[in-house]
């Protein structure tokens, strides 16, 4: 039985994954901030836009949609090494959101900064597993280690946080730190529960 479930579910991955290949070119969400994840596919220039267009909607919700996979109740590591390249797409698309410089006051950051940690994870699971986890595990880390670092230089200009309560500028440092240290953390090697 579990192995028919991880067959369907790679089906879903192909799936999603081809959403994500048919209109990321076409979105306008840029991916440059991500360009340093290729141990899958290389790099696409996608040009930004001022605002989102329907393709750069289906990239997003299709990302979203990988996400969500991981947390399916099919052990991770049951799933075939394609499912790697899902997660990593999917954490292209969230890395390239992040990386812009619009921090959402209404949480939606948060959710983006749960689903790169929950991608990161997944692939951290699958590196026991698959070696081309490994690889696509550093890259994804390694830039939202460096989309981290350039958010926080920018975060010392006041003119970065207009619009924003204390309590939101407090909170949304704080998720940041959070996620660095958790990655911190897998890269030593202790793994947090919870």
């Amino acid at each position: 039985m579990k192995k028919m479930i991880a067959i369907w579910s790679d089906a879903d991955d192909e799936e999603t994954r081809c959403t994500i290949l048919l209109h990321q070119p076409l979105s306008q969400l840029d991916t440059s901030p991500a360009k340093a994840v290729n141990s899958c596919a290389p790099h696409r220039p996608v040009p930004s836009g001022e605002s989102f267009n329907s393709h750069t909607r289906h990239t997003i919700t299709a990302a979203c949609e990988i996400s969500k996979m991981i947390t399916q109740a099919v052990p991770i590591i049951h799933h075939t090494h394609f499912f790697t390249c899902v997660i990593t797409l999917s954490s292209i698309v969230h890395l390239s959101r992040w990386a812009q410089y619009m921090v959402e006051p209404t949480g939606g950051d948060d959710d983006l900064r749960q689903q790169i940690r929950l991608n990161i994870g997944g692939l951290n699971k699958l590196r026991k597993v698959w070696k081309a986890a490994e690889c696509a595990w550093g890259q994804v880390k390694g830039v939202a280690q460096e989309i981290y670092r350039q958010k926080k230089a920018h975060q010392i200009s006041p003119a970065f946080w207009v619009g924003f309560t204390e309590e939101q500028m407090i909170r949304s440092i704080n998720a940041d730190e959070g996620i660095m240290s958790e990655f911190t953390n897998v890269m030593n090697g202790q793994v947090t529960q919870g």
